[in-house]
């Protein structure tokens, strides 16, 4: 039972990186997170780094960002030289202008790996979502003559945070979007846009925990400039409330389903009006995300009837897609139970008053009961199931899941658009359970995953039950039979059997099955399906997909290639990895081969990597793995995959 956080708030630190089941030694060691990530990671990830170094990591909101010894290179030389081409001038200022539709912005600037780079922080893309606004669509923001200064992240919205984060740094006003582009780049140079949605299964995350500032230097290195643009979105309760009382005050427009997607598709209308201004091109949009921010873009495709409204005009996916996970019903017992919870930890009743008793609620208050209902496993023990998530809205006007996001993906009901999907190899090792000693656990544990996502009608939960009987068949005990699986060598997880090691206890072969399992329900078959339909129904229409597959060495091997690996390859934060040597020309393939897809639709146009387009005949992938990056087919696990989304 959930306690009233009437009782809880004094003595309440929102959960730690180890309470929610990840050591701090971890978080330490990789400075990432995969599933709710820490809101330390980003200054644990700048501790014990060289200083003439971190200006490329993340730093803490309120922390400077333009340090004196940046600001005294700001001529980056000689590398200053590659932020001329395609007609950029040389000449950078430390404090940029921009002139936008609320006024002039005021940014800093400062030298990320030899190249100079502007960056403005914490805008805000919408009026404040509080009093009257609070689960409100969000509104843009007004035109305006002031002058704002943008040199600090803005407010990060209520989530869970590890237990050293100052908390007056979240707010409910958390509706900021940061640019970071060449220092060089003017109204007219029509540079690329990577938009970049942030993951946290919708619980957590924030602008703050990706820099995209190396994205942005090595696109300048490479001699195809780029801008980086990402957002906060509200999440927990602010932004996925839902219940049968949200949904008959949504028919009265009283508030709104999905209110984070919406947040979002604001944001990128926010692009197409601003972003000319930052020397970006509104008509080359690509839009990214990982985990539940893959998911977000997915619903950015299926948003509208398939309709991008011109926001986009290319995708990447990591780990999710629109085939991924489900959109339940705004009534489902489950939220119907999640927003009682919540209504009685902050003493509102659950009737038709309820929404504005939620309304007047103090913002700490209901942030905290909302983080602490995301957070409490007992309530919610399937790391699967999100206690806030997007729901079905055809009941209100169906402009994001008119019905399930698998039957759109089915029907072609999607924004078409160039794309790359690509999941990590072994994504289901963070959310699998350690404690399945045998047969009849794991099938117990895989059958409540997948009936969480099941509306409570009799024929579905008995079809979901005989699928998951030929599942059982289909991923056996025997894990390495055809598993791409890292980790799997033997029966017994390599790394799991260390009775010392409170977080990986001693695992029989069942913790590799599940892991599979849910690897392959999740993503695995939702990627390939999506695919599949994608270039059946598009065939002149390029996508890609691929297989991050690279391990660092510090990890844990029982974790593998864990869910969100890739990230901080991406973002080119290796400074901290061991044997660095090992990982930065990985960085910089990836990085290379996305800058590409960013400015030409496609991730081989600026070469050193060989990735064919997806196609049916061949059905290649690129695999991520070292300084060896190999092309394999996508065909392992076939039957199980195909079963899973065979018929939903």
């Amino acid at each position: 039972m959930l306690p009233r956080i009437s009782v809880l708030l004094p003595f309440l630190l929102l959960q730690s990186a180890t309470s929610l089941g990840r050591p701090a030694s971890y978080v330490q060691e990789r400075g990432a997170w995969f599933g709710p990530e820490p809101l330390n990671q980003l200054a644990v990830r700048c501790q014990n780094v060289d200083p003439a170094d971190r200006h490329g990591c993340h730093t803490p909101p309120g922390a400077p960002h333009a340090p004196q010894g940046v600001r005294a290179s700001l001529a980056c030389s000689p590398d200053q030289a590659n932020s001329t081409r395609r007609g950029l001038p040389s000449v950078p200022s430390d404090e940029p202008k921009v002139r936008i539709h609320q006024g002039t912005v005021v940014g800093y600037t400062n030298c990320v790996d030899g190249v100079a780079i502007n960056n403005f922080l914490g805008m805000p893309y919408a009026e404040p979502p509080t009093g009257a606004r609070r689960f409100a669509k969000p509104v843009p923001v007004g035109r305006g003559e002031e002058v704002i200064q943008a040199k600090e992240y803005g407010h990060i919205c209520w989530q869970v945070v590890a237990q050293n984060y100052p908390l007056d740094k979240m707010d409910e006003d958390c509706l900021t979007i940061n640019v970071m582009a060449p220092a060089n780049a003017r109204p007219g140079s029509k540079l690329p846009v990577m938009f970049w949605h942030h993951g946290g299964g919708f619980t957590t995350g924030a602008s703050t925990y990706h820099n995209g500032s190396r994205l942005v230097a090595e696109s300048v290195k490479l001699g195809a400039p780029a801008i980086w643009v990402n957002f906060n979105y509200r999440i927990n309760a602010f932004g996925f409330l839902s219940s049968s009382k949200v949904l008959a005050a949504a028919q009265r427009n009283e508030t709104a389903l999905n209110i984070g997607l919406y947040d979002a598709r604001l944001a990128l209308r926010w692009v197409q009006e601003n972003i000319e201004q930052f020397g970006g091109n509104n008509r080359s949009v690509m839009i990214f995300g990982q985990s539940a921010g893959a998911y977000a873009v997915g619903a950015q495709l299926l948003a509208n009837g398939g309709d991008s409204e011109g926001l986009f005009h290319s995708a990447i996916m990591h780990s999710g897609s629109p085939a991924a996970g489900s959109a339940l019903s705004p009534t489902h017992p489950r939220l119907e139970q999640t927003f009682a919870n919540l209504t009685a930890m902050v003493n509102c009743p659950n009737d038709e008053t309820a929404l504005q008793c939620l309304r007047e609620t103090d913002q700490a208050l209901l942030g905290n009961a909302s983080a602490i209902i995301a957070s409490d496993f007992n309530d919610y023990p399937l790391l699967g199931y999100w206690p806030w998530q997007p729901v079905q809205d055809a009941a209100v006007d169906g402009y994001w899941f008119s019905e399930q996001p698998t039957k759109l993906v089915n029907k072609g009901k999607y924004a078409v658009v160039p794309m790359i999907s690509g999941d990590c190899a072994d994504e289901g090792t963070f959310f699998a359970s350690k404690q399945l000693n045998d047969s009849s656990l794991f099938e117990e544990w895989f059958r409540r995953i997948a009936l969480a996502d099941v509306n409570p009608d009799p024929a579905q939960q008995a079809y979901v039950t005989r699928v998951l009987s030929k599942l059982f068949e289909l991923i056996p005990d025997d894990v390495t039979a055809g598993s791409p699986y890292f980790n799997a060598v033997t029966n017994i997880s390599q790394g799991m059997t260390d009775v010392s090691d409170p977080f990986y206890p001693p695992a029989t072969n069942q913790y590799k099955r599940a892991a599979r399992a849910f690897s392959t329900w999740r993503y695995e078959a939702a990627r390939r399906k999506f695919l599949r339909l994608f270039i059946a129904r598009n065939p002149d229409v390029p996508a890609w997909t691929y297989r991050f597959h690279q391990q660092d060495s510090q990890v844990n091997p029982a974790i593998g290639t864990a869910h969100g690996s890739e990230i901080v390859y991406l973002l080119g934060n290796t400074s901290t990895i061991k044997s660095k040597g090992l990982y930065e020309p990985l960085s910089k393939q990836i990085q290379r081969a996305w800058i590409s897809f960013a400015n030409f639709q496609d991730p081989t146009a600026l070469g050193q990597v060989e990735w064919p387009r997806y196609t049916e005949a061949g059905r290649e992938m690129i695999q991520w793995k070292g300084e060896n990056v190999t092309l394999i087919r996508d065909d392992y696990q076939e039957e199980a995959l195909a079963y899973m989304k065979s018929d939903e």
